[in-house]
């Protein structure tokens, strides 16, 4: 899980970055990819995610854009899903790889606002998710927080503080005593005082 939360929101701003063919934004990748080690070592990276080789293609889109080259980004997109494709240990993760690829191709085409993450999504985008994450947690909605921290996670979103309330509340919302308290709790709040004056 832990391999997870920090190679997807990479492989998401590389794909979209190199989708955009944002110079800045396929930078700023790469050195994050340094910076977590995957660049000296590539073993790293979850054979499933097929990490190395979208590196590898991010690092020829880039050299060829900043050398004023033209590079078909999608071609190198569909050989990487073929060979993807053709491997027999990998076939079973293809149709996630290809929803996440495709919910931030749909999710980069209508953006407003300025980036605020490695995968592209904007202020708007991540405010909103936030404060989503928020409301679900002020009506104690278990299904709903735990499918907005799921893409916070995927989209790599850094308000730590809310994730870290959102992610303690999941906790508590699978335990049984925690849930009994606040129920009795919350009703004691609706109950009031008694009406004998105690």
């Amino acid at each position: 899980l832990a391999a997870l939360t920090v190679q997807v929101p990479l492989l998401a701003g590389a794909e979209n970055s190199m989708a955009q063919k944002d110079v800045e934004s396929m930078q700023e990748v790469l050195e994050q990819a340094r910076r977590q080690g995957f660049l000296d070592d590539p073993e790293r990276w979850l054979p499933e995610l097929n990490g190395r080789e979208v590196f590898r293609d991010l690092a020829e889109v880039l050299a060829a854009l900043e050398a004023g080259k033209a590079v078909d980004v999608e071609k190198l997109q569909q050989e990487r899903d073929a060979a993807l494709e053709a491997a027999p240990q990998k076939k079973q993760s293809v149709a996630h790889v290809k929803s996440v690829k495709s919910a931030r191709s749909t999710k980069g085409q209508g953006g407003r606002g300025r980036k605020s993450t490695i995968t592209g999504l904007t202020e708007d985008d991540q405010t909103a998710l936030l404060l989503g994450l928020m409301g679900a947690m002020e009506v104690c909605d278990i299904h709903r927080i735990e499918e907005l921290l799921n893409d916070a996670m995927k989209e790599g979103v850094s308000d730590r503080e809310v994730l870290r309330e959102a992610q303690a509340m999941y906790k508590n919302l699978s335990s049984e005593a925690w849930v009994v308290e606040a129920v009795e709790s919350r009703r004691q709040e609706l109950d009031g005082p008694s009406r004998d004056g105690t």
